[in-house]
């Protein structure tokens, strides 16, 4: 059901059948984004054949800085605008998270310029590339959600191929030129911008199909909802769940320099290929199937999710062996010579980027039942149970690669209860709507 059927069996329960056009949907999707990413990933060996490990270290560490620090420049209003009761309600949430965002990320910017214009530290150098990927990326998030609300899902297919063509084409000239590491956030962030500008469409007022039905609530106070708390619930949850996901490399940093921050951040790239190939798809997916299922109150939010986490598990459990059979033979050849400490990396994290693969996509549908703070209990307890994991090891005088395996290890366990969490919500949403 989740990715769509030919809708031969009759329904169970009630229930309706998915649409035959939801599979071409979902496999459009998917495929777009494996392929935009499919290139980001072919520039790595490159890349680290020209930088070092501590050059990368340091674009590293800005990249997880800005992806941490993006919920809360856009507010998390990327998961309030498809569902929002009315088209007036929808296009002030956009508007909103674009100007927190590009407030935010123009300061930081202008703060690194001013200490890159003073000095040429790695400190300044940070703040540049952290100011330029939290716009592009954050803008990004809130502008595929218009496209969600309206479900283009052939306007988000070609972004998102764009964006990783584009990015990665200009990655690899600033390469080829051996320029600053600094050029490789620019890369990122003209290519992106590129993707939203040909690929947008429509006005900022007319975010709506039109046919929304919010049953049992008026659609102005239904947009009312999302007030300071919820919002500072979202905005804390998602900081945190980003922290869960790309605070290693900056643990790692903290704990042992940028160099093995470096040696992290590659192994990362390569383990969070079947994330980055299809979790943003895969997210933007269940947008559009869960959104649906919340606005109109249908009760099929519960099977929709376990269909979504067993259809995804299916493709990441297989990859996760890959990755921990294969990860410690493949670094040198894959990164060249001084990136044997990756391959260990890859081979570690690759259960828990299985996990986060099949969890991830779903998480957001606690943000659209008002379930924030259920949500920042449980990326607290993964963030908690991730540093103490990873800590414990160092406290003990252990290298970089003990930090990661007691970090990789409370992650798993960490998913797991955010899955049994999430369908158990769901499944309190269906009774809810069977009630009324």
């Amino acid at each position: 059901r989740a990715f769509g059927g030919h809708g031969r069996r009759p329904p169970v329960g009630g229930l309706r059948v998915a649409r035959p056009g939801r599979s071409r949907e979902a496999l459009l999707l998917v495929g777009a984004q494996a392929a935009g990413q499919l290139a980001l990933v072919v520039v790595i060996p490159f890349l680290t054949r020209v930088y070092s490990p501590s050059e990368l270290g340091i674009y590293q560490v800005a990249l997880s800085v800005s992806l941490v620090a993006q919920p809360l420049a856009t507010l998390r209003l990327e998961f309030l605008i498809p569902v929002a009761g009315s088209d007036r309600g929808a296009a002030r949430h956009y508007r909103l998270g674009t100007a927190v965002l590009a407030v935010l990320s123009v300061l930081v910017t202008l703060v690194g310029a001013a200490l890159l214009a003073w000095s040429s530290g790695d400190l300044a150098s940070s703040l540049v590339m952290v100011g330029l990927l939290l716009f592009v990326n954050g803008w990004t998030v809130l502008d595929n959600a218009r496209l969600i609300r309206r479900r283009q899902h052939q306007r988000l297919a070609v972004r998102n191929l764009l964006a990783g063509l584009l990015a990665a084409g200009l990655q690899l000239g600033v390469g080829l030129q051996d320029l600053s590491v600094v050029l490789l956030a620019v890369a990122v962030f003209a290519g992106r911008t590129v993707a939203i500008v040909v690929t947008r469409g429509g006005s900022v007022g007319s975010l709506g199909a039109g046919r929304v039905d919010v049953k049992g609530a008026d659609a102005g106070t239904d947009d009312q909802r999302y007030g300071a708390r919820r919002a500072s619930l979202a905005v804390a949850a998602g900081t945190v769940a980003n922290l869960s996901v790309y605070g290693l490399p900056l643990l790692v940093g903290a704990t042992h320099g940028y160099g093995a921050s470096g040696q992290v951040g590659a192994a990362q790239r390569v383990t969070n290929t079947p994330v980055s190939l299809s979790g943003q798809a895969l997210g933007q997916l269940a947008q559009l199937r869960t959104s649906e299922i919340v606005r109109t109150r249908r009760p099929e939010l519960a099977p929709t999710v376990r269909a979504l986490m067993l259809r995804t598990a299916l493709v990441a459990l297989p990859l996760a062996l890959v990755l921990v059979a294969a990860g410690p033979f493949v670094a040198v050849p894959l990164f060249g010579p001084g990136w044997d400490g990756a391959g260990t990396v890859i081979a570690l994290l690759g259960v828990p980027t299985a996990l986060q693969l099949c969890v991830a996509p779903t998480m957001p549908v606690l943000v659209m039942l008002g379930r924030e703070a259920v949500l920042l209990r449980l990326q607290v307890g993964r963030v908690v149970l991730g540093l103490a994991g990873g800590l414990v090891p160092f406290a003990l005088g252990g290298g970089y690669l003990a930090v990661c395996g007691g970090f990789a290890a409370a992650t798993a366990v960490a998913y797991v209860l955010t899955a049994v969490v999430t369908t158990r919500e769901a499944e309190r949403f269906d009774r809810g709507a069977r009630d009324q």
